[in-house]
C-alpha cells in the first residue's frame, strides 16, 4: 500500500500543475535574436559546463572547484576560468553571441542546430577544438510496455528536451527506422532532468507518452521497482549507438583568431586532465572523494554534495561514456577516411535537421587546426604515455592557411601557383560537373607526381547580385518611411544586417561549392592516379567559402556595398570556384547591374553607416 501511495503522490507532484512543454520547434536562428557582441575582456574566464559525466575533466583541471585552484592543471597554463553550470542550450547560445562566453558547450548535432545564429557575423562563427566524449551508455530512449517497435511510437508521444543533447539522437534513430520524423508528435520539455516536472523523466508518467529521452539515471528511476512503470524498457541506447552523441567544446572565431594560446592551453588542459582523470579513478583515493563532491556541487545541483549525487557522479562517468583524449581527438578531427570523423557527422546532422525543419540552410562549422606532432611532443613531456605511435597528418593545415595569408599580404600568392584552374556553376548550384574538366584533371595528375608535396588551395565565391537586390529593396521600403516620417534617417548598418540571411545563404553555398571540388578531385585522383603510383591526401587541401564577403565586382568605395557584375558574363564568373596547386610547405538567377551612386546618392536623404 505504502508503495501505491508513493506512486500515486509522485505522479501528483509531476502533473500537479500546468504543463509548460511545448509540442513544436522553431529554427534557433528564428528563436534567438540577441545583438552579436564583442568577447569581454576577464581576468576570469568563463568555462560551460552541463551535467554530463566528461564534464569532470574541466572540474578536475580547475583542482576540483567551481574556480581555478593554485596549483592546478589549468593554473600551471597560466589560465584562470570559473566554471559555469548552463543546462539550458537556448540561454548559453545566447551568452555566447552577446560575448559573454567564448566556449561554447555542446553535442555536435546541437552546435549544428546552432551554427546558422552564429554564422549571422564572422566573429560568432562556431570553430570546434575539443571532444570531450562519446556517450556509450548515458543516454537511453525509454518507452512503456505496450511499444514493440519504432512505427507504435506513432500512436502517441515522446518526452525530449528542447534543444537538448539528444535531437540527433532521435532524429537518426527515426530514419534508420524508416519513419518520417514530421509524423512523429513530441512534447518537448525545458529541461533535461532538474526538478519534478518539465523534464522527459516527468512527463513520460502520462499516458499519452511512449517514450521518453533520458539521460541513465532518469532512465533507471522510470524502470525501477519504486518510481517507475512496471515493464518499461530502452529501446535504444548509446550502449549500442555509441558514436552518435559527441560531446564538444566550440569556440568563437573571432577568439580563437585573436587568442590562439588562449585555445591552445585550454585544449593541452585538457588533455593532461583526461589523461589523469584514469588513475584518479583507478586510485580511489582522496583526489576521487574531492572531484566527485565537486561534481556533485557544480554538475548535479546539490549543494551539500550528499551520497546520492556523489554515487551519480561517479557511475555517470564509469558506465556512461567514453572520453576520447588525445588520440581520439587526433582521429575525430584529422583522420579524413573516418566514417565517424567530425566532418561527416556534422554532414550527417544537418541532412536529418534539414528534413526535421529545424535548421533552414546548412551553415559548417569549422575547426581548429592544430600541430598535433608538437602537442604530442608536448604531452609526452608533460607525463602522457601511449600517444607516441599516433599517427598524425602528414599536412599542418593550419600552417599552410598562414603562409597562404602571408603570401596574399604580400602580393606573392601568383607566384607560388604551379598549377589552377576555375570553375563556374549555375545559379544556387554547389555540384561540381568533373567530367567537363577531364583534361585539367590530367594535367594535374601530372603535375602532382613531381609535387606530391604541396598543398591545393580551393576557393569559392558567390554572385552579389541577390544581396544587392535585397539591398535594394530594404533602402526604397525605408526611403518611403522616411518621407513619410515615420523615420529620422537611413542607416546602412541596419539594411544589410537585414539582409544577413541571403549574405549567408551565399556563404553557404560557396562552401558547399568548394568542398565538393575537394571531394571529387579527390576520389578522381584516388582512382585514377592509383596505377601510376600518385596519391593525394585528404589533409592536403584547404578549403574556403567567402560567399560575397570578396566581392568579385568590388566594393563601392564610399557605401561599403559590393557592387553588382555589370555583365551576364561578370556574374558567371562571380559563381566561381578557384583550384590553385601551390608551391608553399543565396544568388540571382538573372543578370541586373545595380548602381550604387544612383540608388544612395539623393542628397536630401539622412544616410548613415
Amino acid at each position: 500500500m505504502r508503495k501505491i501511495i508513493a506512486i500515486i503522490m509522485f505522479i501528483l507532484l509531476c502533473f500537479g500543475s500546468a504543463h509548460a512543454y511545448v509540442t513544436e520547434l522553431k529554427p534557433l536562428d528564428q528563436l534567438i535574436t540577441t545583438p552579436m557582441g564583442k568577447v569581454k575582456p576577464r581576468k576570469q574566464h568563463l568555462y560551460p559546463a552541463i551535467t554530463w559525466a566528461a564534464d569532470q575533466v574541466a572540474i578536475n583541471a580547475n583542482g576540483s572547484a567551481l574556480e581555478t585552484q593554485p596549483g592546478s592543471i589549468f593554473d600551471q597554463h597560466g589560465l584562470n576560468f570559473k566554471i559555469l553550470w548552463l543546462d539550458t542550450f537556448q540561454k548559453m547560445v545566447e551568452m555566447f553571441i552577446a560575448g559573454e562566453i567564448w566556449m561554447l558547450r555542446a553535442t555536435l548535432d546541437q552546435a549544428v542546430l546552432a551554427a546558422p545564429v552564429g554564422a549571422r557575423n564572422p566573429e560568432t562563427t562556431l570553430v570546434g577544438f575539443w571532444q570531450y566524449s562519446f556517450s556509450e551508455g548515458g543516454d537511453r530512449f525509454t518507452v512503456k510496455p505496450g511499444v514493440k517497435s519504432f512505427k507504435d511510437l506513432l500512436k502517441g508521444e515522446i518526452a525530449m528536451m528542447a534543444w537538448g543533447p539528444h535531437m540527433g539522437f532521435i532524429a537518426k534513430l527515426a530514419k534508420d527506422n524508416g519513419v518520417s520524423i514530421k509524423d512523429l508528435k513530441f512534447r518537448f520539455t525545458k529541461e533535461l532532468f532538474k526538478g519534478e516536472k518539465d523534464n522527459p523523466r516527468a512527463e513520460f508518467y502520462d499516458p499519452n507518452v511512449l517514450g521518453s529521452l533520458v539521460i541513465s539515471p532518469d532512465s533507471d528511476k522510470l524502470k525501477s521497482a519504486e518510481f517507475g512503470v512496471e515493464g518499461a524498457w530502452d529501446m535504444y541506447d548509446t550502449g549500442q549507438a555509441n558514436t552518435l552523441i559527441s560531446d564538444m567544446i566550440f569556440v568563437r572565431k573571432d577568439f580563437y583568431e585573436a587568442h590562439p594560446e588562449i585555445v591552445e592551453k585550454t585544449l593541452m588542459s585538457l588533455f593532461i586532465s583526461e589523461y589523469q582523470m584514469h588513475s584518479i579513478y583507478a586510485s580511489a583515493g582522496d583526489d576521487l572523494t574531492k572531484l566527485l563532491e565537486a561534481s556533485a556541487r557544480i554538475l548535479l545541483e546539490s549543494p551539500d554534495a550528499d551520497e546520492e549525487a556523489v554515487n551519480i557522479a561517479k557511475d555517470m562517468w564509469n558506465l556512461d561514456m567514453r572520453t576520447t583524449g588525445f588520440a581520439g581527438n587526433v582521429r575525430y578531427f584529422a583522420d579524413k577516411k573516418w566514417l565517424r570523423n567530425f566532418d561527416n557527422m556534422q554532414a550527417e546532422f544537418q541532412d536529418l535537421f534539414m528534413e526535421w525543419g529545424l535548421i533552414t540552410q546548412k551553415v559548417n562549422i569549422e575547426q581548429a587546426y592544430w600541430n598535433y606532432g608538437k602537442m604530442r611532443d608536448k604531452l609526452i613531456a608533460a607525463g602522457l604515455t601511449g600517444i607516441d605511435n599516433i599517427k598524425i597528418p602528414k599536412f599542418d593545415t593550419r600552417k599552410v592557411k598562414a603562409a597562404i595569408k602571408k603570401a596574399e599580404q604580400e602580393g606573392t600568392i601568383d607566384q607560388k601557383v604551379i598549377f589552377s584552374f576555375s570553375a563556374q556553376f549555375l545559379p544556387n548550384r554547389s555540384d561540381f560537373p568533373i567530367e567537363k574538366y577531364e583534361d585539367k584533371m590530367w594535367e594535374f595528375l601530372e603535375k602532382l607526381a613531381t609535387y606530391s608535396g604541396a598543398p591545393v588551395r580551393i576557393v569559392a565565391i558567390s554572385d552579389t547580385t541577390a544581396f544587392v537586390q535585397c539591398f535594394r529593396a530594404k533602402f526604397l521600403q525605408a526611403k518611403k518611411e522616411l518621407q513619410a516620417g515615420k523615420r529620422k534617417s537611413i542607416s546602412l548598418s541596419e539594411l544589410t544586417s537585414s539582409c544577413d540571411d541571403v549574405r549567408v545563404a551565399a556563404l553557404n553555398t560557396s562552401r558547399q561549392r568548394a568542398q565538393d571540388v575537394m571531394d571529387k578531385v579527390y576520389e578522381w585522383v584516388k582512382t585514377n592516379g592509383k596505377e601510376k603510383g600518385i596519391r593525394i591526401l585528404p589533409e592536403q587541401f584547404t578549403v574556403e567559402g567567402y560567399g560575397i564577403e570578396k566581392p568579385c565586382a568590388g566594393v563601392h568605395p564610399k557605401y561599403g556595398i559590393p557592387n553588382t557584375p555589370k555583365t551576364p558574363e561578370d556574374q558567371a564568373n562571380c559563381r566561381r570556384v578557384d583550384f590553385e596547386f601551390l608551391g608553399i610547405p543565396g544568388e540571382a538567377t538573372e543578370h541586373e547591374n545595380i548602381n550604387l551612386d544612383d540608388l544612395l546618392g539623393d542628397q536630401e536623404i539622412n544616410l548613415t553607416k
